[in-house]
């Protein structure tokens, strides 16, 4: 079901599919969402939103039925990162309109060949191995962790695009009479980008805001680099907070508090963690740390199946992340404890 757009001062927006199956998601979940952003006659679209292989549950359908209502010329198909729910449909607005698809160099082997992030190579760009992108879930043999399985990246996230060109925070998007900067906003996705624009104060801020963020392990993933993002974003000062994920705020106050309280959400995970290992009194795995760090089930727990069992993959990786952090600012150290990877409260004189 999807019954409804919002006017923006740059053009619309429009929640959609998010998730994998025919009815997942288009009720007020966590839908995803899609920008549009028109001056003089020309457009860009930030971001596709997803499409449910199988069915014909797709934000195609709506995108093209808005874009022929505007009569604009679509210039460019603006994608934030790699993630399913924000490509989906840009192969198809590519055919039709010929638009040039743009995204962060380090998002791009991802984008256009949704499976690399499941090779070796992926890993190894980032100067690791998948290995050792997993070793510290303790994971049973047979065990896939969130984005390690093919056969789950290729039945719902199998949506290549070609790239046509390539951008950076600095950069400049030209559409009609406006210049839109490329923002950096790494974290959440290692080249996730936003776009800034100054004529409106608004800034399209991706997954940014997702909880509980990073949703991939470290150094893919990366705790540190979030909250630098978020930091970024506040000195912006945006009026319009645009968000992948329902809508945003819309007012320079209001867009200060999200982010605050974001900002807050992710230093209370990095305290709560110390506090949880240091009244255990012992070292933790992360699947231990896990229920008292995050004692109801979030939303955006999402089970996964792992080829054993289910876990909360993307809280995990959170978890993880933190650690990670932590240790670079010795806190906390990573030890070896029986065969598992462990974390323990480093202890100050």
């Amino acid at each position: 079901m999807l019954f409804f757009e919002t006017e923006t001062p740059d053009g619309w927006a429009i929640p959609g599919l998010h998730g994998n199956s025919a009815a997942d998601e288009m009720d007020g979940y966590v839908q995803g969402s899609v920008f549009l952003i028109k001056s003089e006659g020309e457009a860009l679209i930030f971001d596709t939103g997803n499409r449910a292989p199988g069915t014909e549950n797709s934000m195609s359908p709506r995108l093209l039925a808005n874009l022929e209502r505007d009569r604009v010329t679509l210039r460019w198909i603006f994608i934030s990162h790699f993630h399913y729910d924000h490509t989906g449909a840009a192969k198809e607005l590519r055919a039709r309109y010929g638009a040039k698809v743009v995204c962060h160099p380090i998002e791009r082997p991802i984008i256009e060949d949704p499976l690399f992030v499941t090779r070796r190579q992926n890993a190894e760009r980032f100067g690791t191995t998948p290995e050792q992108l997993t070793e510290d879930f303790n994971l049973a043999s047979g065990e896939t962790l969130a984005l390690s399985d093919p056969s789950v990246i290729e039945r719902y996230w199998n949506f290549p695009v070609k790239v046509d060109a390539e951008v950076k925070g600095g950069d400049v998007i030209e559409v009609g009479a406006l210049k839109l900067e490329v923002v950096d906003l790494p974290g959440h996705s290692p080249g996730q980008i936003g776009l800034w624009n100054p004529a409106t104060r608004s800034l399209y801020s991706a997954d940014l805001s997702n909880f509980p963020s990073p949703l991939a392990p470290y150094p893919i993933g990366n705790a540190e680099k979030h909250v630098q993002s978020l930091l970024h974003a506040k000195s912006l000062r945006p009026v319009y907070y645009w968000e992948g994920h329902f809508f945003g705020t819309y007012s320079e106050a209001a867009t200060q508090r999200r982010l605050d309280h974001l900002l807050q959400q992710q230093h209370d995970t990095s305290e709560r963690i110390v506090t949880v290992l240091g009244r255990a009194g012992r070292p933790q795995t992360i699947a231990e740390i896990l229920p008292e760090l995050f004692p109801v089930k979030l939303d955006a727990a999402y089970p996964v199946p792992t080829g054993v069992t289910r876990r909360s993959a993307y809280a995990e990786a959170c978890i993880q992340t933190h650690l990670h952090w932590l240790v670079a600012r010795q806190k906390v150290a990573r030890i070896k404890d029986q065969g598992l990877v462990k974390w323990t409260v480093v202890e100050t004189a």
